[in-house]
């Protein structure tokens, strides 16, 4: 028995031919047999034709049987009859089966494409999916990837999504490639760990975006498509490169983009903003603005509007804003009620600018002058002012509050000091305070060297002494009209005026308590002119009565003067 092409079968038939029985076996033979082949037609529910492979009752128009040991269920042949693709199960494992799409190899059938049953997660190159699409390749160097292209765009030639096996850092990495898989086409990378990169094949921190310095628009500009990072709309931005940040805004003239520089703004919402701001920066090379407005340089806790730590450099200006100072290069000046006023016109730095009424010298001795540019001394005053109701040449007052209760807590109004090395002939002379001349007045008696409202005070201070009264030492002290509240030391003497006898009298208190009372007593008794004889007569005893007398009250005005110790 053969299997026999139609065309030679149907020779068997033709007219007048008796077919054989080989003939017959061969027509039976050269077409499918239901029972023998495994092959069952069935009418469906519906009354169609269902047809199974597999002796198999097919649960629609065609039913397949998996068999074999790789379970395959179709195979598909090249021109040559060779079986080249199959479809299969590829485990007898329930939670492995799927369906496959394989390819034929020594091995055996490797799976070329899975969907899983159950999951229907996909496989391609495993037939263990993990996920809904799980793609799978063994490539030492190179890429596993997903590309994705279409066809009717000119710009690339498509993107891949891949994993990449490099030996590198880079080993393990997802990237997106544009074009191909080459290191100059990725365009993202994500590395094992975490880090990120935008144009960039090993990123160095957790996101970093790159761009090549030679490309011509990595340098931030005014105009699109430049810089290396861009946050915000493309009218209204800030842009920045490896070497800074802009602020920009922007708007469509037609389909040109015009865009200028725009107000960066940092901290918006407050906050202080420190430059150099790392512990292990000196302070001196820090800098801040406060969020209460305040600017510090070379320090981070600035007192005043701007508080800087070290010097400050000006330089000229052709503007004309009240309160400004400026540098020329040869002159310091002010701008001050709507014109410059020189600061350092003159022989000097600094000099007023009308007559030279305040002037300082910048020599080797600096010095000033107040109404005289002949300076003669450290400070000059001249007061050359006319008037009608006096004046004085120069006011010290020290308004000064202290709210302190230590024992050398003094006010003083002026202090002068005369300290320094000596060097002159002995009997030249080291004065503190010197009134020269004060002379002009025609009555010498209003002519007066110096005038002291208050208490006057010869001697140093010494600290936790009172000056007068109670512990006073080493002065001479001078107290107008109230005794002092206390007996000074031994070495000291106290002079105060009080009322005796309803007399203002000078007291002069020493330190053990002694007072002798400076002031004119009334009269004594009248002397006796009698004439006295050898013998005590009458007149002689009135005589000697009289003088007597006299002595007595002589005695008794000392003591109440304090002139003379009260007889025991």
């Amino acid at each position: 028995m053969a299997i026999e092409s139609r065309n030679k079968l149907k020779t068997f038939f033709e007219t007048g031919d008796i077919p054989t029985q080989e003939e017959f076996w061969d027509v039976i033979d050269s077409y499918v047999h239901q029972q023998d082949d495994g092959i069952l037609i069935v009418d469906s529910p519906e009354k169609e034709k269902y047809f199974g492979i597999g002796k198999i009752k097919a649960a629609s128009r065609l039913g397949v049987q998996a068999g074999g040991r790789d379970n395959t269920l179709v195979s598909f042949h090249d021109k040559k009859g060779q079986p080249v693709c199959y479809f299969s199960f590829p485990s007898q494992k329930e939670e492995q089966t799927g369906f496959s799409i394989d390819e034929g190899s020594a091995r055996g059938l490797l799976s070329r494409f899975l969907i899983q049953k159950g999951t229907g997660n996909i496989g391609i190159g495993t037939v263990f999916p993990t996920q809904k699409l799980d793609i799978q390749s063994l490539t030492s160097a190179g890429v596993t990837g997903l590309k994705i292209q279409n066809l009717a765009t000119l710009k690339n030639q498509g993107w891949i999504l891949g994993q990449t096996a490099s030996g590198d850092n880079s080993d393990g990495a997802l990237s997106l490639y544009e074009n191909d898989t080459r290191e100059s086409g990725g365009r993202m990378t994500f590395l094992v760990g975490g880090n990120v990169g935008i144009n960039e094949s090993l990123p160095d921190t957790t996101f970093q975006v790159s761009r090549s310095v030679n490309d011509p628009k990595t340098d931030l500009d005014l105009i699109s498509g430049t810089g290396i990072v861009v946050i915000g709309p493309i009218t209204s931005n800030i842009v920045a490169d490896y070497r800074g940040m802009q602020a920009r805004k922007g708007e469509y003239i037609g389909t040109q983009l015009s865009l200028e520089t725009d107000t960066f703004n940092l901290q918006r919402l407050g906050g202080d903003i420190l430059f150099h701001g790392d512990d292990s920066v000196n302070a001196s090379f820090k800098g801040i603005i406060t969020d209460d407005g305040k600017l510090g340089l070379g320090t981070v806790t600035p007192q005043e509007r701007v508080d800087i730590a070290g010097a400050i450099k000006i330089g000229s200006t052709t503007g004309e804003n009240e309160g400004t100072i400026r540098f020329t290069g040869t002159d310091f000046e002010g701008y001050k009620s709507g014109a410059w006023v020189s600061l350092t016109a003159g022989n000097g730095p600094w000099t007023h600018p009308a007559g030279n009424t305040v002037y300082y010298s910048s020599g080797s001795t600096s010095r000033v002058g107040i109404g005289t540019n002949t300076v003669n001394a450290t400070l000059s005053v001249l007061d050359t002012e006319t008037v009608t109701q006096g004046n004085t040449a120069a006011l010290i007052r020290n308004n000064s509050q202290t709210n302190s209760s230590g024992l050398d807590d003094n006010r003083v109004g002026i202090q002068v000091d005369c300290s320094g090395t000596w060097g002159g002939d002995p009997k030249s002379k080291n004065v503190g305070l010197y009134v020269a001349q004060v002379a002009g007045q025609t009555n010498s008696a209003s002519n007066i060297a110096a005038v002291m409202n208050g208490n006057v005070v010869i001697g140093g201070m010494v600290s936790g002494k009172q000056l007068l009264g109670t512990s006073s030492s080493n002065v001479l002290s001078i107290q107008n009209g109230v005794k002092p509240d206390g007996i000074a030391e031994t070495d000291s003497v106290q002079l105060y005026s009080d009322m005796l006898n309803n007399i203002p009298t000078l007291h002069i208190m020493r330190g053990n308590a002694d007072t002798i009372k400076l002031y004119k007593e009334t009269a004594l008794t009248a002397a006796d002119a009698a004439t006295v004889s050898d013998s005590y007569t009458a007149v002689e005893k009135a005589v000697i009565v009289n003088l007597r007398t006299r002595l007595n009250q002589l005695e008794a005005k000392l003591i109440s003067m304090g002139l003379l110790t009260a007889p025991v």
